[in-house]
């Protein structure tokens, strides 16, 4: 039997959690909450090393971290915020272990408040699965360009680079349960799996043309 041993607590959110990622060789966790802010910890030590904060942003709902596998270059990794007014923000990794919001990019991907529910991201297409809280799902690829900023305090140049949405597909809201999981899975990662809260629908589609291949119903809501 696998056991599990605590090895602290992560200190320092203002209000519930609402969202927990980690970096693809979890270095870090990533914790979004009501507060409005995403505290970057180191895994070892359990130190905050930065907080990402935009006052657009309202309540954090979900965090997903972006990477190419295999990897096309050093540091070629972003952190995707979505929140409760229904956008997203692609925050790039420096060459550091530091964030740029001088880098964001932000993308309406949602009308206002109807919030990014749940999200999930596939590393070997770089492509980015979102569903409201309304219930409409849409598919983006990922594009990711050469950038460069200078150094915030030190004037001393950084190299980042800049992240692109492409939406690939829609499927319009059905407004009959709140989406509460969705993921990549399957050979090459070609099928989305869909949970939804109320009815216990579980649902699997085509990630490259959005069909629904089945969908089954658990015995109870989730």
């Amino acid at each position: 039997t696998s056991e599990y041993t605590p090895r602290g607590t992560l200190k320092g959110s203002k209000g519930p959690i609402s969202a927990i990622t980690f970096t693809k060789d979890v270095d870090l966790v990533f914790i979004g909450s009501d507060d409005g802010h995403v505290r970057i910890y180191s895994v070892k030590d359990l130190a905050v090393i930065q907080v990402l904060h935009d006052k657009a942003w309202g309540k954090i709902t979900a965090l997903s971290y972006v990477w190419a596998e295999p990897p096309v270059g050093d540091k070629d990794e972003s952190l995707c915020v979505g929140n409760i007014r229904g956008s997203v923000a692609l925050i790039p990794r420096a060459q550091t272990s530091w964030f740029s919001q001088k880098a964001l990019r932000a993308y309406d991907t949602f009308p206002f408040n109807d919030s990014v529910a749940v999200q999930a991201y596939d590393p070997m297409n770089k492509r980015l699965a979102l569903a409201s809280h309304g219930g409409t799902i849409k598919l983006y690829s990922v594009a990711t360009t050469g950038g460069f900023t200078s150094g915030l305090t030190t004037g001393i140049p950084t190299q980042y680079h800049i992240v692109d949405l492409t939406e690939l597909w829609t499927i319009r809201s059905t407004a009959d349960a709140i989406p509460i999981g969705l993921k990549f899975f399957g050979g090459g990662n070609q099928s989305i799996i869909l949970h939804k809260i109320e009815t216990g629908e579980m649902s699997c589609l085509d990630a490259q043309t959005s069909d629904q291949l089945w969908q089954k119903h658990m015995g109870c809501a989730m």
